[in-house]
């Protein structure tokens, strides 16, 4: 196990976390190693939300992405309760605990219930599986990214089944581009679905024994399914009667300044969804939260000047939204796309594998490169062709991007040109320590994945010795 830093021996500073989702998880994780960490949490898992609606469509998938706490936080304090109340100095719990803390992050995202263990979870899938298994038709309100993806999860599996996503906007995905909204809406009437928009549907006005609904504009909408895919009330009604209730605004989010902070309180940071910064609300921007949050306090927990904190900047807007196994729309600042590319980023694992890894989950074995003075590890598997169609051509993609062949990412039909590319790239960054792409470091995958699959750049061969790394020379 590792061990805390020689800083904090002997000066164990508690940091509580209240919120065990996609960034509360991620700055326990982060912070076990630095400080006394205790995660408050109702729930014994982290669910990772945006995979839900591949595990209603097909159960088994729930296994990789609900993820006990207990196996990423193993040097912290779990405590599976829900918090109600909270003082200047500790937390108080459902179950009766006062839990003290030197330092507070709040991460309750948005309210919802679910099961509290990870095999009643799984449960739940199961039977929402079968419910839309034996069903002839459905109906989904709601016409965000949870509505569209679970719409397009549903018709991918079960083309037989008539669905039907109501939308009281003007059109699909409205926080993105009018553009990538009519792509979406093109791929799903493709898929026979139909799209009601500028309509809403009366909850409370169901008729069990035809299993109708009706619409705001006088239809009747048989279904044997509903799923309701609207937005949830913020997580900080707990908050209101605290000494934080001034820090809440109209919209129920925590004020926070540019360190991830709660404005007016030096020890006090709120994460994720709760957070008032001034962007769309995704996981990615979620976990970006907790990363700043962390670093943040690693640098106050072991002494360091405020000054030095880093801050949060809101980044450009990037959306992907999957539509089943194979496709996807993308917004990125400069284009739009649909189809194969962007799914091959996000449709094809849902950024499961990417999450887990961030949690220090599902290890696996590497190749060694020598990278600069450093031995680094990197992996040879993304020209690799995991399974074969009738065509000869790539149905899965698995690996690093950096060495993907075009034909890989293309999905065209794959040959020893394409193992011979990989190697190539490979034998690139041996020589001269570099990746075979010149990319920031910081640059998404996505950008790379489209530079490689969709135009005729090569990687660029060093002509000039001087250039060559010591280690490659040796």
């Amino acid at each position: 196990m590792e061990e805390k830093p020689p800083e904090l021996i002997g000066v164990w500073k508690r940091v509580v976390v209240v919120g065990g989702g996609v960034a509360g998880s991620l700055i326990a994780k982060s912070l076990q190693f630095h400080a006394d960490v205790t995660l408050i949490d109702p729930k014994d898992y982290f669910e990772i939300p945006w995979a839900s609606s591949r595990s209603i469509v097909e159960p088994s998938f729930a296994e990789r992405s609900i993820i006990y706490h207990k196996d990423y936080l193993t040097n912290g304090r779990l405590v599976v309760s829900k918090a109600i109340n909270v003082s200047s100095s500790q937390v108080l719990t459902s179950d009766g605990r006062q839990i003290i803390y030197d330092y507070l992050v709040i991460a309750t995202g948005h309210n919802d219930t679910f099961p509290k263990t990870k095999p009643e979870r799984l449960k739940e899938y199961r039977a929402e599986h079968d419910e839309i298994k034996s069903a002839n038709s459905i109906l989904i309100v709601g016409g965000g990214p949870t509505g569209v993806e679970l719409a397009a999860e549903i018709a991918t599996d079960f083309p037989h089944i008539k669905i039907t996503l109501v939308h009281e906007g003007s059109r699909l995905l409205e926080f993105i581009g009018p553009k990538a909204a009519e792509k979406t809406l093109e791929w799903l009437r493709s898929k026979k679905v139909e799209v009601k928009l500028r309509q809403t549907v009366d909850l409370n006005n169901y008729s069990e024994g035809t299993k109708s609904y009706l619409t705001s504009s006088g239809e009747t909408i048989k279904a044997d399914r509903l799923f309701v895919c609207t937005g949830k009330p913020v997580g900080s009604a707990w908050l209101k009667d605290t000494f934080l209730k001034e820090s809440i605004d109209f919209l129920g989010r925590l004020k926070v300044d540019e360190n991830m902070r709660v404005k007016g309180y030096k020890n006090v940071f709120a994460v994720g969804d709760i957070a008032d910064v001034k962007e769309i609300k995704q996981g990615y921007s979620a976990q970006k939260h907790a990363l700043i949050a962390a670093k943040n306090l690693k640098l106050l927990l072991s002494g360091g000047k405020e000054n030095k904190m880093v801050s949060y900047k809101p980044r450009s807007l990037k959306v992907i939204v999957s539509l089943g196994r194979q496709d996807a729309v993308a917004q990125f600042r400069l284009t739009t796309l649909i189809g194969l590319v962007p799914g091959l980023i996000k449709s094809k694992d849902l950024f499961v594998g990417k999450t887990r890894k961030q949690l220090g989950l599902d290890p696996r074995p590497h190749n060694v490169l020598l990278v600069g003075q450093d031995a680094k590890l990197a992996d040879l598997g993304s020209c690799c062709k995991t399974s074969f169609n009738e065509n000869n051509s790539c149905d899965d993609f698995r690996g690093t991007v950096m060495y993907a062949a075009p034909e890989s990412i293309a999905q065209q039909k794959y040959g020893p040109e394409s193992d011979v590319w990989a190697l190539g790239c490979l034998v690139l960054h041996m020589l001269t320590g570099k990746p075979p792409w010149a990319f920031d470091s910081k640059a998404q995958s996505k950008d790379v994945l489209f530079k490689i699959g969709c135009s005729d750049q090569i990687p660029q061969i060093p002509t000039n010795n001087r250039i060559i790394s010591k280690e490659a020379k040796d």
